[in-house]
């Protein structure tokens, strides 16, 4: 975990062991987004953006 304390205002990072296959397709989506954009994204917007996709996936298999 990080020590490193967080300026006031800021949020604390944090650090997460991911399963290697995770990991990998993380990465990979993070370089799609980069080739795309023009920019890095960190790993917490790779996520966050799957998860929503992921989401929005299964609740229109659902309806």
């Amino acid at each position: 975990m990080n020590s490193a304390k967080p300026t006031e205002g800021t949020t604390p990072k944090l650090t997460v062991p991911l399963p290697a296959d995770l990991a990998a397709k993380l990465e990979a989506e993070r370089q799609r987004a980069e080739r795309v954009s023009g920019y890095r994204p960190s790993m917490a917007q790779v996520g966050e953006r799957l998860l929503r996709r992921a989401l929005e996936n299964t609740a229109a298999t659902a309806a």
